[in-house]
């Protein structure tokens, strides 16, 4: 269970993480906007946009797999 519990705190930093990046990314477009006296602007496809989209994947796929090991070690415990 401890291994489960590891791997959902991985997932919740995980979470962060993407949090931290795309706030990055629409401060830095943002600043390049203001810079530019544009009123729109487009999003950069820089490292933080890759990375925010490394750590929703990460988080998802983390997530799932600490779900599934404890539905199995629950069900064995329950069935056994």
């Amino acid at each position: 269970m401890l291994a489960i519990a590891a791997l959902s705190i991985l997932a919740i930093s995980f979470d962060l993480l993407q949090y931290v990046m795309g706030y990055r990314n629409v401060d830095l477009a943002r600043k390049s906007a203001q810079k530019n006296s544009k009123d729109q602007f487009k999003y950069p496809n820089d490292i933080y946009r890759k990375a925010r989209f490394l750590f929703f994947y990460a988080k998802i796929c983390f997530t799932v797999i600490a779900a599934l090991w404890m539905v199995i070690v629950l069900a064995f415990a329950i069935l056994h």
